[in-house]
């Protein structure tokens, strides 16, 4: 005995199809872009440790790289957040155009569309603003972001800080309280101090941050520190 299907079985069949396939595709696409993204990151952390770029060649590659991972995943954050941070890699070594600071922002905003809470993109943003236009309504604004979806993030501390440290001369009190308030997360990670201290040496400023490790109380961890005994002579 012959079974007979009629075409409304044939529907289900078929759109489970396509659905299956289309959710194929997609984790393929995925699957490239991701391979591409690490390929990206890799570069850039070699370059995070050595702290400049190797050659045009790599810088190239690493470009290309996360070129072909947002060709295959457009709408990934990490991505565009990526490439704008090798464009940026691009312009302190000379392969790029200064003008391309502005990419690079943009980069970053689309980022923050895919994803809102990201503090680090957003003190990421802050720091290319103010090298567009100094410590601005806007990139004020930017660091208000940072710091409300990562209050305590490392990353963004350090880099508020460093704008901050920059931009000394023009700091209101509200904002020089916020500096003193943020520094004081600092006291038992003598580590990360370690690397303000080092910026606020080369932009002059080291007293106002040994002036509170030696008197402030608050700072009694590292009254006998070697980050004290270091930079605070």
């Amino acid at each position: 005995m012959s079974i007979k299907f009629n075409h409304i079985t044939y529907i289900p069949i078929t759109l489970l199809i396509v659905f299956t396939i289309g959710i194929a595709s997609t984790s393929f696409r995925w699957a490239l872009a991701n391979m591409w993204y690490f390929n990206a990151s890799y570069h850039i952390n070699t370059w995070s440790k050595s702290k400049l770029v190797g050659n045009k060649h790599d810088y190239d590659e690493a470009l290309s790289a996360i070129n072909k991972a947002i060709s295959y995943n457009p709408e990934h954050p990490h991505y565009h957040h990526t490439k704008g941070k090798i464009i940026h890699w691009g312009i302190i070594s000379e392969f790029e155009e200064k003008h391309k600071i502005k990419q690079i922002k943009e980069l970053y905003k689309r980022s923050l569309t895919f994803r809102e809470a990201w503090p680090v993109v957003w003190s990421d943003l802050a720091r290319i603003n103010y090298l567009i236009e100094g410590l601005s309504i806007e990139t004020q604004m930017y660091i208000d972001k940072a710091l409300f979806y990562g209050p305590y993030k490392k990353e963004v501390i350090l880099e508020i800080l460093d704008i901050y440290m920059r931009s000394w001369n023009v700091l209101n009190k509200d904002k020089i309280h916020l500096f003193y308030n943020k520094l004081e997360a600092l006291t038992h990670q003598p580590h990360l101090l370690k690397n303000i201290l080092i910026n606020a040496e080369k932009y002059g400023l080291s007293n106002i941050i040994c002036i509170q490790i030696k008197f402030n109380q608050k700072y009694k961890s590292l009254s006998s520190s070697w980050v004290k005994n270091e930079y605070c002579k």
